[in-house]
């Protein structure tokens, strides 16, 4: 008989294979777990280039899967691959590989912040066979410091709902109590249904501004996720323009009832925007995606206003933005 742990109280360690399984199915169900399972994939199934470049030791760092949400938030050091002299961008490598079942089958576009502020750069998450290029960072210039702050969320576009766990009709049999115990203990964690989530694009209800629609590959996704308790969105957007000569504030469009927010106020998300010509002085450094609740419409807020680019010029500006709110 198990009896040691029981007597002592909590006091001891425990002192068999035993007392630790059933302690630990104990702990999850009064956890409330209920079979969901959600894993850091950071330094397991995703690989930093450089495994020590993980930098500021005292904040969180994780790369989690939750159904169809991909949340992160880490800080590590870029990994040049090298400069495109056409553009004056700069492309880094991030991981040296990552789980297929992390990436999106649509490439996603998400600003970064950068230590060297006079730069601007997104990150693009792409589903390829390299999976060592499979994110990379485009930067609009060549960084001394390569430190970089890496935060967002994304959907799987190719999402599928799990089914509901159904119990075997036939019961194990158990050759002791305590097998009886671990048993059911088992049927409670892994019976209880997974969240079946209903996920909605209405990017197409958008009336997107003709300035913006340069890019028509950009898969831009405005998510309505839905799982039966609570509904959020979650936006991935790229854009490219020509600029708006002399404004501050440019206005992408107008979005549909179904995504304005809840309570009535606006939203500002942080932004990268950048033209393709780069250079280490960048004006466009610090901006946010605005989602104005009164007037429906979305729009960058730059800190500079730009210069009207040529038509005849190569030359554009990029903005990506991305962010989650509850409806």
């Amino acid at each position: 008989m198990d009896t040691w742990n029981v007597n002592g109280k909590g006091q001891f360690e425990a002192q068999s294979y035993v007392y630790e399984t059933v302690k630990n199915q104990t702990n999850l169900i009064e956890a409330g777990v209920q079979g969901l399972n959600r894993t850091n994939y950071l330094n397991s199934e995703i690989k930093l280039v450089d495994e020590l470049a993980i930098y500021k030791a005292d904040r969180a760092a994780y790369f989690i899967k939750d159904g169809p949400f991909i949340n992160y938030s880490f800080g590590a050091k870029l990994a040049q691959l090298g400069a495109n002299s056409d553009t004056q961008q700069t492309v880094y490598k991030l991981f040296s590989t990552i789980s297929k079942k992390l990436l999106p089958p649509n490439t996603k576009y998400m600003p970064i912040h950068v230590e060297q502020q006079e730069f601007s750069a997104m990150c693009l998450f792409k589903d390829i066979y390299e999976k060592s290029s499979a994110v990379q960072v485009a930067v609009s210039g060549q960084l001394n410091t390569l430190d970089c702050e890496f935060q967002g969320t994304y959907i799987l576009d190719n999402y599928a709902n799990e089914s509901a766990s159904n119990e075997a009709s036939n019961e194990a049999a158990s050759d002791s109590f305590i097998d009886e115990v671990i048993i059911k203990h088992e049927k409670q964690i892994g019976s209880s249904p997974q969240p079946q989530y209903t996920i909605t694009n209405v990017f197409n209800q958008f009336i997107i501004n003709e300035v913006f629609k340069l890019y028509t590959p950009a898969y831009n996704t405005f998510y309505i996720i839905d799982d039966g308790t609570c509904r959020v969105c979650v936006f991935n957007l790229y854009f490219e323009s020509k600029g708006m000569s002399g404004f501050r504030t440019e206005e992408v469009g107008r979005i549909p009832d179904a995504v304005v927010p809840a309570d009535g106020k606006s939203l500002g998300f942080p932004a990268a925007i950048y033209r393709t010509r780069g250079g280490r002085q960048n004006d466009f450094s610090v901006n946010y995606f605005i989602v104005n609740a009164q007037s429906k419409m979305i729009y960058f807020q730059l800190s500079e206003p730009q210069e009207l680019i040529s038509t005849d010029s190569p030359d554009v500006y990029k903005y990506c933005a991305s962010g989650m709110y509850y409806l």
